[in-house]
C-alpha cells in the first residue's frame, strides 16, 4: 500500500486535472473526472515502480523461501598450466560447424 503522501500527490494531481479540463477546456466534467482517475492511477503504478530497492526485496524473498534460492555459482577453477590449446586461424575458410574446409592449392 502506498504511503500517505503518495496518495496525496495522486489525489491532487488527478483533480487538478479533472479541474483544469472541465473549467478551461470546457470538458464533460465526467470526462474530466474519468481523466483525472486515470492520471492518478499512473501517477501510484509510477510511484510503485520506485518503491523499495530491488537487491532488499531479492534479500527478503531469498529469506523467506530458502528452498527456493539456487545455490550460487562456485568460482571457476584456475586453468592448468601444463594445458594447451589449438590456436585457429581465422584466415582460413570454414564451414558453418565452425570446422576447417580442405582447400585445394595449385
Amino acid at each position: 500500500m502506498p504511503g500517505w503522501k503518495t496518495l496525496t500527490i495522486a489525489v491532487l494531481s488527478g483533480f487538478a486535472l479533472a479541474a483544469f479540463l472541465t473549467l478551461f477546456w470546457g470538458w464533460p466534467p465526467a470526462v474530466g473526472v474519468g481523466v483525472g482517475v486515470l492520471a492518478s492511477a499512473v501517477v501510484l503504478l509510477t510511484s510503485v515502480s520506485f518503491g523499495t530497492d530491488p537487491a532488499q526485496a531479492d534479500a527478503a524473498w531469498r529469506e523467506a523461501a530458502p528452498d527456493l534460492v539456487e545455490p550460487r555459482a562456485r568460482p571457476l577453477p584456475e586453468p592448468d598450466p601444463g594445458v594447451t590449446m589449438d590456436v585457429v586461424d581465422p584466415s582460413q575458410p570454414r564451414d558453418g560447424a565452425g570446422q576447417t574446409v580442405p582447400t585445394i592449392s595449385r
